[in-house]
Formats: C-alpha cells, sequence, structure tokens
C-alpha cells in the first residue's frame, strides 16, 4: 500500500482518523481474510455501487483508503459496478501501488446496462495476465421474450499464478424489480450459465486430464526451456556447493543458464 498521501493531508483530524479507522479495518481483516502465501491465491469478487460515480456524492478520501487495504488483502479481484469515470478507480491503483494493474471494460450502453464497467484488479508480483480477454456474446437461440443479451456483458479473462492457467468470468447480473425472482434476471443466469459450460469445454478436456508432471524425456535434447520457477540446480547450505539433476540423462551435461525472462533457457554441453 502507498500511504504517502497521508502526510499531505492538512485536517489534522482527518489524517488521525483514517489512520485509525485503516488499524481497526487491519485487525478485523486479519480475523477474516486468510494470509498470503506462495502456496495459496486470494481471490474475491466486489460490486462496488456507482464506483466511480456522483449520484450520491462519490467517494471520500477515507472511503478510498478503506477500499483500497481491503482489496490489498487479495491478489485478484473482480470489481462490478465501475462507472464511465476511471478516475477512483486509478486512484485505487495510486494507493495499492506499482506492482498492482488492472483490466476492465468499456462502458455498456445496452438497455439495462446503466453504463458500467467490469474490472479485474490484480497484483502482478503473484498474479500475470495471459492475454486472453472478451466480453461474452450470447448465441441468438438462447433469447427470450425479456431477454436477447446480458445487460451488462460478461467479462471473461485469463491469468496465471505458478504453473496455473484459468480463466474468470465476471458479470453484474440484471437488477429489475425489487424481488427475488426477477424474469428477465432468472433468464440471464440460466443464458449465462448454459454459455460458460460450453465455454468450459472449450479450454479444458474434462475427458483426458492433461498431466503436468515434468517430462524428464526432453532431457536428452541439445537445448531445453523450463518455465523459471524451475530450479535445475541446488545450492547447499552447509557447503555452497550445487547440485546437479537427479534424472540419469542429464549425467555428464553442463547446464548454463542463457537467460532470466518469462522463460529461462537452458543449453546443455556434454
Amino acid at each position: 500500500m502507498n500511504y504517502t498521501g497521508l502526510r499531505w493531508i492538512k485536517d489534522d483530524k482527518q489524517r488521525q482518523r483514517i489512520v485509525a479507522g485503516l488499524s481497526k479495518l487491519r485487525t478485523g481483516l486479519k480475523k477474516k481474510v486468510p494470509a498470503k502465501s506462495d502456496g495459496t491465491l486470494l481471490l474475491a469478487t466486489w460490486n462496488i455501487r456507482e464506483f466511480g460515480g456522483t449520484k450520491y456524492g462519490g467517494r471520500t478520501t477515507d472511503a478510498m483508503y478503506y477500499i483500497a487495504e481491503c482489496i490489498s488483502r487479495f491478489d485478484l479481484i473482480a470489481v462490478q459496478e465501475v462507472r464511465a469515470d476511471l478516475k477512483a478507480l486509478k486512484e485505487i491503483l495510486r494507493l495499492l501501488g506499482r506492482q498492482w494493474d488492472v483490466i476492465f471494460t468499456d462502458v455498456s450502453f445496452a438497455d439495462g446496462g446503466n453504463f458500467e464497467r467490469l474490472a479485474f484488479v490484480y497484483n502482478t508480483a503473484k498474479v500475470s495476465f495471459t492475454g486472453l480477454a472478451g466480453e461474452l456474446v450470447l448465441p441468438s437461440k438462447t433469447a427470450t421474450e425479456r431477454m436477447s443479451q446480458v445487460a451488462r456483458t460478461p467479462f471473461v479473462c485469463g491469468f496465471q499464478v505458478g504453473w496455473a492457467k484459468f480463466n474468470l468470468c465476471t458479470v453484474h447480473i440484471y437488477y429489475g424489480t425489487a424481488k427475488a425472482e426477477d424474469l428477465r434476471r432468472v433468464d440471464e443466469i440460466n443464458a449465462l450459465a448454459k454459455l460458460l459450460a460450453t465455454k468450459a469445454k472449450d479450454y479444458i478436456n474434462t475427458s483426458a486430464p492433461a498431466d503436468s508432471r515434468p517430462n524428464t524425456s526432453y532431457c536428452s535434447a541439445t537445448s531445453i526451456s523450463f518455465p523459471a520457477q524451475i530450479r535445475l540446480t541446488r545450492r547447499s547450505p552447509e557447503t555452497g556447493s550445487r547440485s546437479r539433476p537427479s534424472c540419469k540423462s542429464c549425467q555428464g551435461v553442463t547446464w548454463t543458464r542463457t537467460s532470466s525472462t518469462t522463460k529461462s533457457h537452458f543449453s546443455s554441453r556434454r
């Protein structure tokens, strides 16, 4: 979190109030939200009402700090009801710090779309964007008398954490009337659920799950590419010496790291 802006708040009472509020909020979040770790992904979804809008007067400085503090406790957050004006979203990113990024849609002009956006906010130190981003359009055969498309077009993006790649879809379902089962709302939910089930089959071959175990048969090649997370050598804390890969095919091979980009390239020399 970037708290440097607190020192520029001229009103001492306001600054002290924000600091006290952040302290209480941290205590509460610590009890409710698991601690971050290398082996976990903390995922959240949050409908922040009128986020960026002025219908209710906009957010106070206090509220912006508290929203950023809540988001910072997670690795990847889907945010609904982001308005056309991105000033509030950009302010949250500034408070979160440089390692945070965002992907968002254009404003929805559809009937019932309410001129809203959908967004994914993520910590780049943990999560990377794979490049997949799109808004889901329903097939015409799913149209009903009440609905032809989802009013606020669902937003799907691809992400990667370590070895795991996955796609997430966020949507703000039509509200309509103030009752539990508004008919158009139900239509949107049913149509979107069926579409996502179909899309999941395109992304994942459920009949033949992929084997994610390392394939040692590639070790006989003269040039091998490994994800950056793999370490081919290990330094002993006692002696400082490095151990070689345990694969029998690799015996007698000298491993040299030639790049430190997203995929670390190693060449082998007999």
